[in-house]
């Protein structure tokens, strides 16, 4: 895929858009100003971009400064894209960092002067917070970037194919951080290390719980239930119920219905139905041959969940979960399963199969749950 301004503006546009929306998720819970809380970038109405691309060098730099009217703007240069900042070439060899080969980098409120601020080169993929540089020309002059995206291409292409998930990330990162502690993210503060700490402390916990084989099923509902960075990051549900009850109003199920989870997603803006069952079932019977299919436990999960589901095509039962819980669930929304492991082996096949159902029902594997809760942990452990 070719590098235009076209995309790089549809994803810069997407990722502001998703960070507002998400934020506004929890207007209704913080009672302060975005700027106790957000980077300066996002604390206006809208944001002013300017973004660049390396055509020798296959990097992007998508610079985001606080505004409240939408600007954009896009240029093709050649060389190290943050060489855009010295039009008069007045850096000499050298520079405060030189970055090669390297995801997650992170830099926030630093200031480089007198020298090129930083180096690219290679696969590359960064975020740089308050970054302030004192330019050669105009004289000392001080630039300084609110909030800047620097991406090679392999990596930028990556973060397109799921640009919002990405944007909403971040925005819940500062939002549950601020909740959490009352403080604006800021690494270098003791909060912060205790935060990234206890996120370190949940890798094992998840580790000890979804591939030991020592929990019951319950036990590890409430595990899940009890750790809502596995669900925000995980699941990608924002605002979620625990052990929801679903009044049988008409008497057809005989008792009242109880889903493990239903929550909020951000990005499709709908609720979502989820169920947890035991993290060693066998999913893929036969997998690497033309025979191979999904067990039934599988097929019950299935079963289970479209039964939740149709539970909301009933109006009254609709409106009554609605009114007590003050949420606008509408007629069958989506579920989750998550069930069993799936080894690198098996991985072909599950994903084949699991194509076959219909697209409410989406099944997750306990590793795939683990991997997405640790990938949001790495980069907030690399933030600098």
């Amino acid at each position: 895929m070719n590098i235009s301004a076209e995309i790089i503006e549809l994803f810069s546009k997407n990722f502001l858009e998703q960070i507002n929306k998400s934020d506004n998720l929890f207007e209704n819970y913080i009672s302060v100003e975005k700027t106790d809380y957000l980077p300066k970038a996002f604390t206006g109405k809208s944001a002013a971009i300017t973004s660049y691309y390396s055509e020798d060098r296959e990097h992007i730099l998508i610079v985001f400064f606080k505004s409240d009217q939408y600007r954009f703007s896009f240029e093709k240069v050649k060389g190290n894209v943050i060489d855009v900042y010295d039009r008069m070439k007045l850096w000499r060899g050298g520079a405060g960092l030189r970055i090669e080969n390297g995801g997650n980098i992170r830099i926030k409120s630093t200031m480089f002067s007198g020298m090129r601020p930083a180096d690219l080169y290679g696969d590359i993929e960064g975020i740089f917070e308050e970054f302030t540089m004192k330019l050669p020309y105009p004289k000392d002059l001080e630039v300084t970037l609110d909030y800047a995206l620097v991406f090679s291409k392999k990596y930028f292409l990556s973060r397109l194919e799921q640009q919002k998930t990405f944007a909403n990330n971040i925005a819940m990162n500062y939002v549950d951080y601020y909740i959490k502690t009352g403080e604006k993210f800021e690494s270098s503060r003791k909060k912060a290390n205790v935060y990234k700490k206890e996120l370190n402390m949940l890798k094992v916990e998840m580790k000890k719980y979804f591939f030991s084989n020592k929990f019951k099923e319950t036990e590890i509902d409430d595990f899940i239930g009890k750790n809502p960075t596995i669900i925000k990051y995980g699941l990608g549900l924002s605002r979620f119920f625990t052990q929801m009850i679903l009044k049988d109003i008409h008497n057809n199920y005989k008792q009242d219905l109880k889903p493990d989870l239903l929550g909020f997603d951000p990005i499709e803006e709908h609720w979502r139905i989820v169920d947890y069952k035991l993290p060693w079932k066998k999913l893929i019977r036969g997998e690497g041959t033309v025979r191979a299919s999904v067990t039934s436990d599988i097929t019950q999960l299935h079963s289970q969940l479209k039964t939740y589901r149709d539970y909301f095509a009933d109006h009254a039962q609709r409106e009554y979960v609605n009114n007590k819980y003050k949420i606008n669930i509408n007629k069958y929304p989506p579920a989750i399963g998550v069930i069993g492991t799936v080894t690198q082996e098996q991985r072909e096949d599950f994903n084949e199969m699991r194509q076959e159902y219909p697209g409410w029902f989406k099944v997750m594997s306990y590793d795939e749950l683990y991997k997405k809760v640790c990938d949001f942990i790495d980069v907030i452990n690399e933030i600098d």
